[in-house]
């Protein structure tokens, strides 16, 4: 059972609370503006330490006779304050607190000279003691000793042109894609599977369709692998509704070698029709068009 000595109900516990928080913002003043310094700042803390401690006591000491949790709140929260108290006493003392508020005199001056001066005063100020910089901070760059000699740049000539391979590009006949298209085709195989069929109703299968696919455009292929494919498409009676990567960032080389080994392997070979070799020369030729995956859906024939 509550036992409420106090006839202002509510209201002193108000009155009481906005005067707590009153003399907490002194307190933060005292210690965050310096408005008082010294051991007057020191025993003005400590007597509204006290005003607060004995505003709790009066107003607030009955709760604890309400019920045994609130006992134990207060109770914990009181030993709570007393042992902080006792670790604060501890780590500052008197002295140390004098240091802080009171911080040293330093003159102004735009000189660098005193502006070092300055700084090592106030790393002394809170124990610390570092070695000053050179006075003269400036450094001058020296004169080449040859001035015959000729130190100028162009970017006209800075890169050289590149020197075009023919052997590294080649025709069919020249370009060995086999092994390399076995290699590539690692990328492909996840989606489309080690044999071509694909997973159906989620990848669509590369046996077969790409050899049709290359009868009737032989472009579309490498537009396929170098831009990709956005859109639902319908291979064999089945549709798909996926998103095919854009693999441009592999080299010429690496898209001509997997197309050739796709359209050379399982049941291809014996659909397409006068099938002649992709070279690197025609995949560059279809990146130059710039196209987007919608753009290859619109030419898919």
């Amino acid at each position: 059972m509550s036992h409420n000595n106090h006839k202002g109900g509510a209201g002193i516990y108000i009155i009481t609370a906005i005067a707590l928080g009153i003399i907490t913002y002194i307190e933060f003043g005292l210690i965050q503006y310096n408005w008082m310094e010294g051991s007057s700042a020191i025993l003005t803390l400590v007597a509204l330490s006290v005003v607060k401690f004995l505003a709790v006591i009066s107003i607030f000491m009955h709760l604890k006779d309400d019920n045994k949790t609130l006992s134990g709140f207060f109770t914990a929260g009181l030993l709570f304050a007393f042992a902080t108290f006792i670790a604060v006493s501890f780590l500052f003392n008197v002295n140390s607190t004098k240091n802080r508020m009171a911080a040293p005199e330093i003159k102004t001056t735009s000189s660098h000279e005193a502006s070092t001066e300055n700084s090592e005063l106030l790393v002394e100020a809170v124990g610390f003691n570092f070695p000053s910089g050179p006075e003269n901070q400036s450094y001058q760059i020296e004169k080449p000793l040859d001035d015959k000699k000729d130190y100028s740049f162009s970017l006209d000539n800075a890169v050289p042109e590149p020197v075009k391979n023919e052997a590294a590009v080649g025709s069919s006949q020249s370009f060995d894609w086999q092994e390399l298209g076995q290699k590539t085709y690692n990328n492909c195989s996840s989606c489309h599977q080690a044999n071509g069929n694909g997973i159906p109703g989620a990848f669509p299968p590369l046996n077969k369709n790409m050899a049709l696919k290359y009868n009737a455009d032989k472009d579309y292929l490498l537009k396929a692998v170098v831009f990709g494919l956005t859109g639902e498409i319908e291979v064999d009676g089945s549709k798909y509704n996926g998103a095919m990567p854009a693999w441009g960032y592999l080299s010429d080389e690496e898209i001509a070698a997997v197309v050739n080994h796709a359209l050379s392997s399982w049941d291809n070979p014996s659909i397409v029709e006068d099938f002649k070799a992709y070279t690197p020369t025609d995949v560059a030729k279809v990146r130059s068009l710039e196209l987007s995956s919608a753009d290859t859906l619109d030419q898919r024939p």
